[in-house]
């Protein structure tokens, strides 16, 4: 238990940190707004692989949404690392009122693209993969209105031990997105936001194949509870509305 609180203290206050240093770099962008436009971008799925998808929770607000996922993480019980893969019956605990906190704050936004084939993909240069897979994250953002990207931070995580490539997307982004934009490698400091979004958006992707586990057959329909609908599939969400979904051909 007191591993578990120390995990919780240090995560938040690894993303008090991170929205500081964030929010300095963005303030000159902040006169006359409510506040600069955060991003979350997770992964699901291998790059390659048809069906791999990237995922986008934005929001206005990530201070009060880390307070109030450490929250529910606190209330719940549960304080462990979390993934739509894991089995953990515990995890049903949090997940549950941290899906409808999701789908009823007004500051948060969920988006994602999937990319359901990949044409030739072994036969390209590096290059190309990476101007591929960097194209994935360039349409999330390019369908944010322009008015609201002053300012812009992206928080990228981490998917490499060296690096190298995560490197390479964050100034493929920076590049794509210019000096009014911010895109920072620090999404680990912000893990529970990272970590519940990557559920939503496994739930989405995963939805059709989640039937032989029973906890993951009741993430889905919390998920669906939460965002009033009745099917995760792209038509459903898209006239719900909630969560937004696309497909990009590769």
């Amino acid at each position: 238990m007191a591993t578990d609180r120390r995990r919780l203290i240090s995560a938040g206050l690894a993303a008090a940190t991170g929205l500081a240093a964030c929010q300095k770099k963005a303030q000159s962008a902040r006169a006359g707004a409510d506040g600069v436009l955060h991003l979350f971008p997770v992964e699901n799925g291998a790059v390659g692989q048809p069906g791999f998808s990237v995922g986008l929770l934005a929001t206005r607000d990530p201070a009060a949404l880390v307070l109030a996922l450490a929250t529910l993480r606190r209330q719940s019980r549960f304080r462990t690392d979390l993934s739509f893969a894991s089995t953990n019956r515990y995890k049903l605990a949090y997940l549950e009122p941290a899906f409808k906190h999701l789908a009823g704050d007004p500051a948060v936004k969920l988006t994602s693209v999937t990319a359901p084939g990949f044409t030739n993909w072994a036969g390209r240069p590096a290059a190309a993969r990476q101007a591929a897979h960097a194209s994935l994250y360039r349409r999330l953002v390019e369908a944010i209105p322009a008015a609201e990207r002053p300012g812009l931070v992206v928080h990228l995580a981490r998917r490499s031990s060296g690096g190298v490539r995560d490197g390479k997307l964050q100034a493929d982004l920076q590049a794509a997105l210019g000096s009014g934009a911010t895109v920072v490698l620090d999404g680990a400091r912000f893990r529970d936001v990272v970590e519940l979004a990557s559920v939503v958006f496994g739930a989405v992707r995963y939805a059709p194949t989640s039937g032989r586990s029973r906890v993951k057959r009741r993430t889905v329909e919390m998920l669906k509870a939460a965002l009033s609908t009745s099917s995760l599939d792209a038509a459903a969400l898209n006239a719900n509305g909630r969560l937004t979904t696309s497909s990009m051909a590769l």
